[in-house]
Formats: structure tokens, sequence, C-alpha cells
């Protein structure tokens, strides 16, 4: 993963590997922290079936993934490209092994999705695209390109020329705003 500083409520400067591969150990370091500044000792966090009387407290059903990808795009978040890739991944197979074995599945799935590309060479190092040792080859980008705007109205999810994200001052002249649609 990647290491982010980030600086807690006293500007006190911790290290954070994001993203976050395991959430429910992440979870339970963040309660042990939480519980520790309260002054209560509580052990590391361990992997362990819920008890058979364990009782559901809550839950939290995310936004539609459509939603959360059109945000991704518009504003260039490479944060959720990386959760996005590596839960995408992980309903693939075991991404335990790292962002290298997630990226394998995705570029396999791409594969079996477009079975007309020849996608030899592909490598996703990463799911944000920041990855110097990714490697796609033009025609590889055009088919998933072709495919997204085909299959699942990519153009809704992208930015406005002259209106929205990273586009927003972009474009922006009466000729062209509104009038490209891009990431």
């Amino acid at each position: 993963g990647v290491v982010w500083r980030v600086a807690d409520r006293e500007g006190r400067r911790q290290e954070r590997s994001l993203p976050v591969k395991d959430p429910g150990l992440h979870t339970g370091g963040v309660f042990r922290w939480l519980a520790f500044a309260q002054g209560i000792e509580v052990g590391p966090p361990e992997r362990a079936p819920a008890p058979p009387d364990a009782r559901l407290l809550a839950v939290h059903d995310s936004v539609p993934l459509r939603h959360l990808l059109r945000d991704m795009l518009v504003y260039s978040n490479n944060m959720m490209a990386e959760l996005v890739g590596l839960s995408t991944a992980d309903r693939l197979g075991d991404v335990s092994a790292g962002l290298d074995a997630a990226g394998a599945l995705l570029v396999g799935h791409l594969a079996r999705m477009m079975p007309e590309v020849d996608w030899r060479g592909a490598v996703l190092g990463n799911h944000s695209g920041l990855d110097g040792a990714a490697r796609m080859t033009p025609r590889q980008l055009a088919a998933i390109l072709h495919y997204g705007w085909h299959s699942h109205a990519l153009p809704a999810l992208l930015a406005a020329g002259g209106w929205s994200g990273t586009l927003t001052n972009r474009f922006a002249d009466s000729d062209q705003a509104l009038r490209v649609w891009a990431k």
C-alpha cells in the first residue's frame, strides 16, 4: 500500500498505509486507539469468527457504485480508484498477495470480457494508473473505453468541459463548454 503521513488533532504526524486492505483489522486497530485515548487498555485486534450469540448492531449500505465511479472520475480521486479496484479484484479472487495480484485478476477479467482483444503484455500494478510499471497498449485502452462507452454509460460518469470536476476551468469558452466530456 501507499504510506500517507497524517496529523492527528494535536498535530502529531502518524503514518497510515492506504488503501486499507483489511477493513476489519483496521477497524479493530482504530477502536483500540480510541479506547487507549480514553484510558482503556485493549489488546491488538485479531481475526476470529463471530460468536454464535453475536447480534447485528448496524448496517450501512454504500451509495450505488455508479455514483462512486462518477465522483472518482469527476474529481480524479486516485484513492477511490484504488479502493474500487481492490474491491473489484477481491470479488474476482484472492488479493492477499497485494496490488500486483489484484491487477493480474483485473487483467484476466478484462480478457474474459473482451476475448477479441490481445491482452498480452497488459500489466496493472495498481488501480489508479499511478504505477510506472503499468503497461497497456493503445488498442487495449481503446477497447476498455469502447466497452465502457457502449455498455455502461461512461459519458455520464465523466467531467463536463467548463462545468464540472477537473474540467471546470478547462474548455470553458462558449464554443467548448458542455461539448467535451473527459477524464
